[in-house]
């Protein structure tokens, strides 16, 4: 979809529709990079409920294995199975992990960036209160 032709409204309202949060003041640019990061996360997403439906034909497949094979081989095939699908699930919590992690170094960041607006703003404040306190 190509957000670049789209007025801000426009995109503030895809964000209520989809239930994205934003602020009223935010420009075209960030509301479109946060429409663009929340399409990858439900792209993620995505991925992960597919990987858990192969994670139930695995056990499907193996409850039939179950009924033609003898005890000890039911043992070894259950154990690898089972860590198969440990591993498998390792790996999805990983991406979910990845996910949150990435999204978290990028609000930190946002937040460096929004204190640093507040220290200039703020400096600029009081130097304009002094020269005023001077000026009387």
């Amino acid at each position: 979809m190509n957000r670049k032709d789209n007025t801000v409204k426009q995109l503030q309202a895809e964000c209520k529709k989809r239930g994205i949060g934003f602020m009223t003041t935010w420009t075209k640019l960030a509301l479109t990079k946060r429409l663009e990061d929340e399409d990858k996360k439900d792209k993620e997403i995505e991925i992960l409920k597919s990987k858990s439906k192969e994670d139930q034909q695995l056990v499907k497949k193996v409850q039939k294995d179950l009924k033609e094979l003898d005890k000890s081989e039911i043992e070894k095939k259950v154990k690898s199975d089972m860590i198969l699908m440990k591993e498998r699930r390792i790996k999805a919590l990983q991406v979910k992990f990845d996910i949150l992690h990435n999204r978290e170094l990028e609000i930190a960041e946002e937040n460096n960036k929004v204190a640093e607006e507040k220290l200039k703003i703020y400096k600029e404040m009081e130097s304009i209160k002094e020269l005023m306190t001077s000026l009387k």
